[in-house]
């Protein structure tokens, strides 16, 4: 399967706001414990086991984070609902979250 056709498999289960937030919380949390992870492999793998069917959409594509951190916003755009922020706001908003989590405690 190409990077093409794997984007024409949506599943239209995108994240709401909220669901964005935790996903982040647990993207933070991932790199605190595991500062080896580069950024976009810690966020596809923090999709991956939250929501599958998400991961398996953006996996391989030309959006896929997990071997390219630079595509990282392209793939935080893709995985949330219409109308929602920025992909520029919601990396501000993942920076402000790492620095307020930065060495707490949120669940995997």
């Amino acid at each position: 399967m190409n990077a093409g056709e794997n984007l024409k498999n949506r599943t239209n289960m995108k994240l709401d706001e909220d669901q964005f937030e935790e996903l982040l919380k647990a993207h933070v949390y991932l790199l605190n414990k595991n500062p080896y992870l580069r950024i976009g492999q810690a966020f596809f793998n923090v999709l991956s086991r939250r929501h599958p069917e998400l991961a398996d959409e953006i996996r391989a594509a030309s959006i896929d984070p997990f071997h390219n951190n630079s595509v990282l916003p392209k793939a935080m755009a893709y995985v949330q609902q219409e109308n929602q922020p920025t992909v520029k706001e919601e990396y501000e908003l993942y920076l402000k979250l790492k620095e307020k989590f930065n060495g707490k405690e949120t669940q995997y």
